[in-house]
């Protein structure tokens, strides 16, 4: 399976941007990005594996769990609960319990207060 490259990227007039590079052109990206002209800033922040199914960003704990390079089954399995389970908390149509919440946070590596949502 090929691996996504992050990379952070910015440019001269201040503007800056995240690139994903896949597969074989991730070491030519690395050469002739950098030397662009205007660009101040490539540096490369992560590889993650692909994202399989369904993603969204839409809520904090997909958002923390992309940004932790982590498939929805891997997390699922660190969670010890079924994937589906998983996805539904993701997408938002169920809410975790406060202990799953903590028991996410820990997994994500990120403080628990930080994934509940805002109410509308």
């Amino acid at each position: 399976m090929k691996r996504n490259h992050i990379f952070d990227i910015s440019v001269d007039s201040g503007f800056s941007f995240f690139a994903k590079v896949t597969g074989e052109y991730v070491d030519e990206f690395r050469t002739w990005a950098p030397n662009l002209p205007g660009v101040t800033k490539c540096e490369e922040i992560r590889a993650v594996s692909p994202i399989k199914g369904h993603t969204s960003s839409k809520t904090k704990i997909a958002a923390a769990r992309m940004a932790a390079g982590l498939t929805q089954q891997e997390c699922a399995d660190q969670l010890g609960v079924r994937i589906q389970q998983y996805a539904r908390w993701e997408r938002g149509v169920h809410t975790p319990k406060t202990l799953d919440l903590m028991r996410i946070g820990e997994v994500l590596g990120v403080e628990w207060t930080t994934l509940i949502e805002e109410k509308k």
